[in-house]
């Protein structure tokens, strides 16, 4: 059996693209929790779209950590829908993210977005 040499070694390199922290419900344990990130296809006068082509044309998905960190890696440029998914894969919050494109050389910022409801004060509307 050969060695490999040092110089025939492969870097692979991931980038987080978005992350941030779950607030999740109180009945729903860590493990059964998961992030939904599906693409929001839009026409060039903004209306939605009805089909998304290329590497946007797929649903991602990730698991929350204890402490509700969750992070997604290598992501398409685009806008998306985020889900927050509950024990029973039941939908439990939804936003808005949109993950800029790299200009040449120069490498996007990761996208941080918590998913925490709002929360009402006393005497005062959502």
């Amino acid at each position: 059996m050969t060695k490999p040499l040092a110089s025939s070694w492969t870097v692979v390199r991931h980038r987080v693209s978005l992350a941030g922290r779950a607030a999740l419900p109180a009945e729903a344990p860590v493990k059964d929790c998961a992030i939904r990130l599906t693409p929001v296809a839009t026409s060039p006068a903004g209306e939605p779209a009805p089909t998304v082509a290329g590497p946007l044309n797929r649903e991602y998905r990730t698991g929350i950590a204890a402490d509700g960190l969750y992070y997604f890696l290598d992501l398409p440029p685009g806008d998306f829908r985020i889900a927050k998914l509950g024990a029973q894969d039941d939908v439990v919050g939804v936003w808005t993210v949109t993950i800029p494109s790299s200009a040449a050389g120069v490498t996007a910022a990761v996208i941080v977005r918590d998913l925490v409801e709002p929360v009402a004060m006393p005497g005062t509307k959502i």
